[in-house]
């Protein structure tokens, strides 16, 4: 199993010391951690230095996990870069919301 008991958090692998925010999204959808369980592993993984944050485009499992785990204010902040991407003239996903031209400029998909 890929559960640290030590540290609260699911390893990428069996045997690859490396904890991300996909790890313990994913545990929650598929039903590892529920209720308190999992909104306690979640936090544990916001909270934890080392702990990788998710990839903005692929940030999807990330915010399922926290809407299944009742941390709606978390959510919603989390969210907020998604949000903002029309008011950036952004009509696509960039690869993270940084690399966002100046107002008024155009998001390309494909650079």
């Amino acid at each position: 199993m890929c559960f640290d008991k030590a540290l609260g958090l699911y390893r990428e692998g069996t045997d690859f010391p490396q904890y991300s925010s996909h790890a313990q999204a994913w545990a929650v959808p598929n039903g590892l951690k529920k209720g308190s369980d999992a909104e306690t592993l979640l936090r544990t993984a916001m909270d934890r230095d080392g702990c990788l944050v998710y990839i903005f485009s692929t940030s999807f499992e990330w915010f399922r996990a926290l809407e299944q785990a009742g941390m709606f204010p978390e959510m919603r902040r989390e969210l907020q870069s998604w949000i903002d991407l029309p008011d950036r003239n952004c009509t696509c996903c960039p690869e993270t919301p940084t690399n966002v031209a100046m107002p008024g400029a155009l998001c390309r998909c494909m650079r």
